[in-house]
């Protein structure tokens, strides 16, 4: 996970406040969702999108899945790895058990489309079609 976020001379995101993914995990600041506080199926690309999607679509490609912040896709499309950290048992310093998935993809109902919803903890060697990564920079556009 972290290596195909390098090639492109960023990081995986994180969930942490600092990160400027748009979403947060407190309903009624106007962002629990990219778009707002309640859920609209409608706006970004996950199962009660459209009958004809049952697929990721390109990036960016959908102007109503957008956070107030500038990112795209924060819900739905695909489920994106995080650099969060997460050990099962124990904690640091041993290695990490795995990392956090976050958000929901294409084929996700509510409410696992919100941005803050963790669907899985898994070593960075795990793959699903589903799931991709956001690459995050310290250094504003």
């Amino acid at each position: 996970m972290s290596a195909r976020a390098s090639t492109c001379s960023l990081r995986a995101c994180s969930g942490a406040p600092a990160d400027p993914t748009g979403c947060t995990t407190t309903s009624g600041d106007g962002c629990y969702y990219p778009y707002g506080d309640t859920f609209a199926g409608t706006k970004c690309n996950g199962k009660d999108f459209s009958a004809s999607t049952d697929a990721p679509v390109a990036t960016g490609s959908i102007a109503t899945c957008k956070s107030p912040d500038g990112p795209f896709d924060l819900s739905g499309n695909l489920k994106e790895w995080t650099n969060d950290p997460q050990w099962l048992s124990g904690g640091p310093p041993a290695p990490p058990d795995g990392y956090k998935g976050r958000g929901g993809a294409y084929d996700s109902a509510y409410p696992g489309l919100r941005c803050d919803f963790t669907f899985a903890v898994a070593p960075p060697s795990f793959s699903f079609p589903n799931l991709g990564f956001r690459c995050c920079s310290d250094t504003p556009p």
